[in-house]
């Protein structure tokens, strides 16, 4: 009998350590079909994993932004026509400054302090002398929110004349409720006074932002002196972030 035959298979070399052959090398990735924007995916792992969180990639041929220059094209031709519109009012209030004041300040808005031409006046010149700045878009926020203020006044009058004459449902004979042009005037004045002017105004172009204009000027004045008071005092950005 030979030899081997008798050891038996106790002592045979383990599975474990039988010599088999070599994996066969991973192909190298194939980079051809990739993009410079598209992430790098390769056969068998990917270092861009997608998340289910993520949003589906747009497939609509319309796009998805508004273009900044079509934007700032926009708001620049409505400040434009707001403060060209605004004009006349105040010119109407300062060729019968009298009648005004007899026939609104002094009949709706009795409880003014002062004489009611001086109230005249101020909303007058108010209406000139911002639809102008407003048209250059200087000062734009300031200048908004002084028109706006004088519409708001407008608003009221009307409410208090008219009434709502059943709004928003019912048609008027005159085809307009008569607090309606105010109103408008309202809306979009108070846009301009958060919003301001735009890329294309003074503001942006001379003053280098219109908060920042008035942040430099309020340093001016509460941030110069000497010792601990005025640095205490100083004030510190007045920056709104929002309004950009």
């Amino acid at each position: 009998m030979p030899t081997h035959a008798l050891v038996g298979p106790a002592i045979m070399e383990p599975s474990c350590f039988t010599r088999h052959a070599p994996f066969p090398p991973l192909p190298p990735p194939r980079l051809s079909h990739l993009s410079r924007s598209s992430p790098p995916r390769f056969p068998y792992f990917s270092l861009y994993a997608s998340s289910p969180l993520d949003p589906p990639a747009s497939t609509s041929p319309l796009p998805t932004t508004v273009p900044p220059l079509l934007s700032t094209l926009t708001l620049t031709l409505l400040r434009l026509l707001t403060a060209s519109l605004m004009f006349h009012h105040g010119l109407d209030k300062l060729s019968n400054v009298e009648g005004f004041s007899l026939n609104v300040v002094e009949k709706f808005f009795a409880f003014l302090p002062g004489p009611s031409p001086l109230w005249t006046l101020s909303a007058a010149y108010t209406q000139v002398i911002c639809s102008v700045t407003l048209s250059l878009g200087a000062l734009t926020r300031l200048s908004s929110f002084s028109l706006f203020s004088t519409m708001a006044f407008a608003v009221i009058f009307h409410l208090q004349n008219t009434g709502l004459e059943g709004y928003p449902l019912s048609v008027v004979e005159q085809h307009s409720y008569n607090f309606e042009l105010a109103s408008m005037y309202v809306g979009v004045l108070g846009l301009f006074a958060v919003k301001g002017g735009g890329g294309w105004s003074v503001d942006e172009k001379l003053l280098g932002g219109e908060i920042e204009f008035y942040s430099s000027v309020l340093k001016r004045l509460f941030g110069e002196g000497e010792g601990e008071e005025a640095e205490d005092e100083k004030v510190e950005g007045f920056k709104f972030p929002w309004l950009k």
